[in-house]
């Protein structure tokens, strides 16, 4: 994992095999806008059954696979894997 801070204004390209996720506020009642481009269908569901092993076990819709960690029971509970090991880091805002 890697975490920078890109000062307001800045834009922050990825390249399309980076895993992502979301950006988090560094001042309470800040604000981001976050544009990601998707390949058609990315996000549906999967008109198939896949067999939770291996790999196939971060599979949680076409083109989306997550890790989650354990503590973050919301996604763990709607199929995310929970394969984060160590401490949930919580970002406050300053």
């Amino acid at each position: 994992m890697a975490a920078f801070y890109a000062p307001a204004g800045s834009v922050v390209e990825f390249h399309c095999w980076n895993l992502h996720f979301a950006p988090s506020h560094v001042d309470e009642g800040g604000s981001f806008a976050t544009v990601v481009y998707l390949a058609r269908g990315t996000n549906e569901p999967l008109t198939y059954e896949v067999e939770k092993t291996g790999e196939n076990r971060l599979l949680l819709a076409v083109n989306k696979w997550l890790v989650a960690h354990p503590d973050a029971k919301g996604l763990v509970n709607n199929g995310a894997y929970p394969g984060m090991v160590g401490d949930d880091i919580i970002i406050k805002p300053a």
